[in-house]
């Protein structure tokens, strides 16, 4: 099997779990209110809404209606307005709902914050900055037969094994407090 890796990929990988990390500290009512930002954040991607803006800002600042505003212009206003529009919904959020007093809240945030994270870094690598989709980091070949097969199936119920053990002492040591 061949594999390649670009940048677009590169940013799923490294951005994703950001995202999931944050909605594991959040939980899911902060997350679930965040959600509707980050759509409205996409469709102001969508829209377009960026270089409207961009032109106005000129037009406000220099004042000459014909002027068009350079693409590095309308580069740095979108992502600051798309910024600011994720970073009002994390402060709203943090405002209006409590923080997660249950495992379970912590856990269930992770859903929405893997749509979230998915919807944001997804649209900010096609739409915003679509060269990430060229820019080749590397790429090679992954050569799986079936005699190694049971290898990997068992490093990874073992690395499973592990990381349920590790929770179980976790968990019962802070029983005894």
């Amino acid at each position: 099997m061949e594999w390649h890796l670009t940048l677009q990929t590169a940013l799923f990988i490294l951005l994703v779990p950001v995202f999931l990390w944050l909605g594991y500290r959040r939980g899911w009512r902060r997350e679930l209110f965040l959600l509707p930002f980050v759509l409205g954040a996409v469709l102001f991607l969508i829209l377009n809404v960026g270089r409207g803006l961009t032109q106005f800002l000129t037009q406000l600042f220099v004042d000459q209606p014909g002027i068009n505003p350079s693409p590095r212009a309308v580069t740095i206003v979108t992502v600051l307005c798309l910024a600011g529009i994720i970073a009002a919904g994390y402060l709203l959020g943090n405002r209006l709902f409590p923080k997660p007093s249950a495992p379970q809240d912590r856990v269930l945030g992770l859903g929405p914050a893997l749509i979230t994270g998915c919807v944001a870094v997804f649209y900010l690598t096609t739409l915003v900055f679509p060269q990430t989709q060229a820019v080749m980091l590397g790429q090679g070949f992954i050569l799986l037969d079936q005699y190694h097969l049971g290898y990997y199936a068992l490093a990874l119920f073992i690395i499973i094994a592990v990381v349920v053990v590790i929770r179980l002492v976790s968990a019962s040591a802070g029983k005894k407090k």
